[in-house]
């Protein structure tokens, strides 16, 4: 099957059909304008006194740009394997690779900042019933304790 793409040019200023595309800069601005050759003519002829009598610049039109600095990919790792090791030693689920979920990651920092902090019990390692019975003081509530991580919970 054969495709035909067509482009019509449209003079921006009066609606007829346009000859050319102008580009031009004013400031830091690169400009185009689509202009029909009396048109074109017309600014050509409006900005001769200025083009006659001014200069090249011999830098870019453009702003410069603010260059991001942020952590390396270095940094980066070494600040996923502390966090990976916090989460692994209060028994909180992450996996060896890949991304660490946000709420983890936020976890550490806040823990990291002697911030309160807390994760619902299907992030940790241990089971449901382990967390209820430690926090309940119900038999063998010393044992679950063991298991569960954070403050440790005192049986009644």
């Amino acid at each position: 099957m054969a495709k035909q793409t067509i482009t019509k040019l449209i003079d921006d200023i009066d609606g007829s059909a346009a000859d050319e595309t102008v580009k031009f800069a004013l400031d830091t601005d690169l400009l185009e304008i689509d202009l029909s050759d009396k048109n074109a003519k017309k600014l050509r002829t409006l900005l001769a006194p200025y083009v006659e009598k001014g200069r090249r610049a011999d830098s870019s039109l453009r702003r410069p740009t603010r260059r991001v600095t942020g952590p390396s990919p270095a940094d980066l790792k070494a600040l996923n394997a502390k966090i990976r090791d916090w989460a692994i030693a209060r028994h909180i689920t992450v996996h060896p690779r890949g991304r660490i979920k946000e709420r983890i990651v936020k976890a550490y920092h806040d823990d990291m900042a002697g911030r309160k902090w807390a994760l619902p019990p299907e992030m940790y390692d241990v089971k449901a019933e382990d967390v209820y019975a430690a926090a309940n003081g119900s038999p063998g509530a010393k044992q679950a304790a063991k298991k569960v991580p954070g403050p440790k919970f005192q049986a009644a």
